[in-house]
């Protein structure tokens, strides 16, 4: 591959390739030597400035960065450097990818044939089905300069630009034992790519919902049976040891011929 080309800067075989945003990301794609191209070089992208899903939250980054990841390169940069909920929220979602290897700064990529474009389950591959029943919450913490609120646990599963989300019923006024007991299903194609997000939602018929804890981790260390999710504060971005979600998880595969 040509790399001043595609807008690289390059000088030698051990070089640092510094891929820019825009058009260069669609010939990552068309060029099947991309990865060649990074087999003795380090690449780094910039994901800023090329979002075009309209997925909410941090994930926008989170797409980028796996698309670049399955393209052949090692070095994504994310700016955590904010206090905002969307740089927590980044920041969540970052440790979430990386807790597959122990939070030792990197992670070993699928070597299976990979589409970045083809996210949503496709007719004959390989499937998993995983079920997440909520069953109930622990002391969840109340928006602020509120005592009491009006709780609902959103589930985002996402996959890079595969993404679907359900939301359970409102319990009135409880956010110290809510109970609310409902299934979801659903249905994915690569768990290794795939970050399983949980937000505890403030529901006022006078205010707009508002996000008050979540949490978040990948498909891939998901374990079967009744497990507790901690949350994180949406105001701190802490881990707070005493706020619960409890829920029963079902993870299993399927091959569609």
């Amino acid at each position: 591959i040509n790399a001043e080309y595609m807008g690289m800067a390059s000088t030698t075989n051990t070089s640092i390739i510094t891929i820019p945003s825009g058009t260069a990301r669609d010939q990552i794609y068309k060029d099947k030597g991309c990865k060649q191209l990074f087999q003795n070089r380090l690449g780094k992208a910039d994901p800023h400035g090329i979002h075009t899903s309209r997925t909410p939250g941090s994930m926008l980054e989170y797409n980028a960065m796996i698309e670049y990841w399955y393209a052949g390169v090692q070095i994504i940069p994310l700016d955590l450097s904010g206090n905002t909920e969307s740089h927590r929220r980044l920041q969540m979602v970052s440790d979430a990818r990386f807790s597959i290897n122990g939070g030792s700064g990197y992670v070993l990529k699928n070597m299976k044939p990979f589409s970045p474009r083809a996210h949503a389950p496709s007719a004959t591959s390989m499937r998993w089905i995983m079920s997440i029943r909520i069953l109930e919450g622990w002391n969840l913490p109340p928006p602020r300069n509120m005592g009491s609120f009006n709780p609902s646990i959103v589930v985002l599963v996402h996959s890079g630009k595969y993404s679907e989300s359900k939301q359970t019923k409102v319990v009135d006024f409880n956010g110290f034992n809510p109970e609310w007991d409902q299934e979801f299903v659903f249905e994915v194609s690569d768990p290794s790519v795939t970050l399983v997000l949980f937000r505890v939602m403030s529901t006022s018929m006078l205010h707009q919902d508002e996000c008050v804890a979540e949490a978040c981790m990948p498909m891939s260390s998901v374990r079967n049976g009744y497990r507790t999710v901690n949350l994180v504060s949406t105001v701190t971005g802490a881990t707070m040891k005493l706020s619960q979600i409890f829920c029963l998880f079902d993870l299993r595969s399927l091959v569609v011929a």
